[in-house]
């Protein structure tokens, strides 16, 4: 597809084509926008502001302090926030008067809930309440309060009623913080002082507690349980010792000697030691008589049964022994145990004197804090507390801060949108169209000449030249709306018809240059006007000395034998079929005649007897073969040498393939595309099935232009004097007065429609 450049010429060309979109948007637009200005400016309310300012004190109260000691004492944004509130708005609406004073004689609390209870009262503060506006300056403590009103007056009175609602209030709550934080730290020293008290006779009862023995202290206590854990390890040992003992013993084994010197035994004497010798010697002569004697001997058995006898002896002073140990144990178990209970008790007595010391501590560092609050809170008592100051009272504005709306303004704005609008749908409804609209698209589109401009004019505008200015018919015979396109014949001194001139003598440039006779007229649908374009061209080559024969090959919609008034029959597809000699089927100015269209005026008009027509002939079921006919060939040949020109009006190329039949067999084929009507896709398609079958296309002609559609068509603006004479009734016509009005208001409309 070919690419285009969009210069300024371009869009200007969008902007005239589509101008009475443009127009009417703007029109639209700038009668909307006045008479909406008039109306705004109808409904304005003139509202006036006022603004006052109040400065929050930072310093924090004790009561504050109290109650949470972390809180943010200057939280303005807080404050911001309370000013529109609705108990300030209740004392504001009652000063302002827009409550009546009547409630003035009830308490705060209970006016405040028989203004909710009362509609009419709620509304009234509400409303006042939407009028006030408070905003913090920047990150500092003053708050501007700012009002707006109908009365610059009531204005500047609400934004002072405003702000000293809000100190008074400020104020009594104040006062009444000081009166409640004394009370309740009265209260508070009592409670600690009394809290202090019993603290002290606990303090006082655990120092004098009879429960432990007050002459040992911890670290004694700890001496001797040390001490008897350690009698108790010795005893432990003992007790393992003398129970080996006495399992060596037992079992007739010996002890070893290394275990006297732990014993029990050994520290109590020398008796169990002398025991345990007369033992070992009993044990060395037993072993001595065994060397020579038996076991069983006399003498062996003698000493085996003392050894036995002094063995069970020792076992059984081993385990006295342990007994006693046993007993000792269990003596110091209970002195430990003794020990470790008094020392449990003199850890929990201390631990509980000290946590009672520290809450005394911490009780009485409270209540000197509260003691020092007091004093404070009773000093500010006897003062006037202020936290909120107005730093600047409300002034009087006489400039309201809505003025009325400007009805030029508004104009403007609507005419500035109207113009975007219009200019916006005028390029969409470019970029939506398909058609070609300039002579540059069409030839780079499509790679031909344009050979012809047709402008665009209407049956009924070609009719009003058949009459004369006094209202009579200038010819003898009916015009129908087809027939009234001949415009070389019936207006041959108008532009219309220059048109067809200057395409008659491009196409004879063209012709003469590439030795073509035989030219065939298509188009890409119907009704794009090919058959009024080559009967017109037929009539001015003819006119020019030229031999034309004019053949309707439209064997489906055939229409040239009704634009002349001829017999359809003994035609073309006659010719094809064999079944006449064309020369019989030539029609002649003499047949049009004597047709149904009897204009025997035309045989006045100059050159006419060259024009040579042959119909379409009866309309075969297959056109299509009937004109790949052989017979075709030899037809063109033998009429290309009779005639200096030959003109084929053949079917459109999309919905038939009739125009790429015969395309093949004449020298040229010349489009007639109807500009703004076909999309610029199926122009280039039949472009291509011409080109497909080698048909060669010569050019296009452009039917029905109007001058809006490019600077290209600029000379083709015509108004009601689309078909004007050269004659000198007409052109004096013209210079009247009357004359030139009417061609200035046709020239208007024309620019617009």
């Amino acid at each position: 597809m070919a690419q285009y450049d969009i210069d300024l010429r371009d869009y200007w060309r969008i902007i005239k084509k589509r101008r009475p979109i443009i127009v009417f948007s703007m029109i639209t637009m700038l009668v909307f926008s006045f008479f909406f200005g008039h109306y705004k400016s109808g409904k304005n309310i003139s509202q006036y502001s006022s603004t006052s300012q109040i400065k929050i004190d930072s310093s924090q109260s004790g009561s504050d302090f109290m109650y949470n000691p972390y809180a943010a004492t200057d939280d303005i944004d807080t404050e911001v926030t309370t000013l529109t509130t609705f108990p300030v708005m209740s004392e504001v609406s009652m000063r302002f008067g827009a409550l009546p004073d009547s409630l003035l004689t009830y308490p705060d609390s209970i006016r405040v809930s028989m203004i909710q209870k009362d509609s009419e009262w709620l509304m009234a503060v509400n409303n006042l309440a939407s009028l006030v506006y408070a905003e913090r300056r920047d990150y500092t403590k003053a708050i501007d309060v700012s009002t707006t009103h109908s009365d610059p007056y009531d204005a500047r009175d609400l934004a002072q009623h405003v702000v000293e609602v809000y100190r008074d209030l400020r104020r009594r709550e104040s006062n009444y913080k000081i009166v409640r934080g004394i009370k309740l730290l009265r209260l508070q020293a009592k409670f600690m002082e009394s809290s202090m008290d019993s603290i002290n006779i606990e303090i006082t009862k655990l120092r004098t507690s009879g429960d432990t023995d007050a002459s040992m202290t911890p670290a004694d206590i700890h001496s001797e349980i040390l001490t008897f854990s350690n009698e108790r390890d010795d005893i432990e040992y003992d007790k393992l010792s003398t129970q080996s003992m006495i399992d060596k013993l037992e079992s007739d084994g010996l002890i070893d000697e290394s275990a006297f010197s732990t014993t029990y035994a050994e520290e109590e004497g020398g008796i169990f030691r002398t025991q345990y010798q007369v033992l070992l010697d009993l044990s060395n002569q037993h072993d001595e008589l065994l060397q020579y004697l038996t076991k069983k001997h006399p003498e062996v058995r003698a000493v085996k049964a003392n050894m036995d006898a002094q063995r069970k002896g020792m076992v059984n002073q081993l385990k006295g022994n342990i007994n006693s140990l046993t007993t000792q144990r269990e003596n110091l178990d209970v002195r430990l145990a003794d020990l470790r209970r008094r020392l449990n008790l003199i850890n929990i007595r201390n631990d509980s004197m000290s946590k009672l010391d520290d809450e005394h501590n911490l009780l009485e560092g409270n209540y000197l804090n509260t003691k020092e609050l007091l004093s404070d809170y009773e000093r500010q008592g006897t003062e006037t507390v202020d936290e909120v100051t107005i730093s600047v009272p409300a002034a009087l504005n006489m400039f309201p801060v809505n003025p009325p709306p400007s009805i030029l303004s508004i104009s403007f704005i609507g005419l500035f949108l109207g113009t975007v609008i219009g200019l916006t749908a005028a390029f969409i409804f470019e970029t939506l169209d398909t058609s070609i609209g300039t002579i540059e698209d069409v030839e780079s589109y499509l790679e031909v000449p344009v050979i012809g401009l047709i402008p665009q004019i209407s049956a009924d505008m070609l009719k009003t030249n058949l009459y004369n200015p006094d209202g009579g018919q200038k010819y003898s015979h009916d015009v129908d709306d087809e027939q009234a396109m001949l415009v070389i014949y019936y207006a041959p001194k108008s532009m219309l018809a220059e048109s067809y001139r200057s395409m008659r003598t491009n196409i004879q440039f063209i012709t003469h240059e590439q030795d073509a006779k035989v030219l065939l007229f298509t188009s890409t649908s119907p009704n794009e006007g090919k058959t009024t374009c080559i009967v017109n061209l037929a009539l001015t080559m003819a006119q020019s000395g030229n031999r034309v024969l004019l053949i309707d090959a439209d064997l489906r919609r055939p229409s040239i034998d009704g634009l002349f008034g001829l017999e359809r029959e003994n035609g073309l597809s006659e010719i094809v079929l064999g079944k006449r000699y064309w020369k019989e089927c030539v029609n002649t100015v003499a047949d049009i005649i004597t047709g149904e269209l009897g204009m025997s005026e035309i045989i006045l008009e100059p050159g006419i007897d060259n024009l040579h027509l042959i119909t379409s002939g009866v309309i075969p079921p297959n056109p299509s073969e009937l004109l790949n006919n052989d017979n075709m060939d030899d037809f063109i040949a033998t009429v290309r040498k009779e005639y200096d020109i030959v003109l084929f009006d053949c079917t459109p190329t999309l919905p038939a393939t009739d125009p790429a039949v015969l395309g093949r067999k004449v020298d040229g084929i010349v489009f007639v595309y109807a500009v703004g009507r076909v999309s610029r896709s199926s122009l280039k398609r039949a472009k291509n099935q011409m080109d497909n079958v080698k048909a060669n296309v010569l050019g296009v002609v452009l039917n029905g232009i109007r001058s809006d559609l490019s600077e290209d068509f600029h000379d083709y603006k015509y108004s009601q004097y689309y078909y004007y004479s050269y004659t000198d009734e007409e052109l004096e016509a013209e210079q009247t007065k009357m004359g030139k009005i009417k061609k200035v208001v046709t020239d208007f409309v024309n620019r617009f429609v």
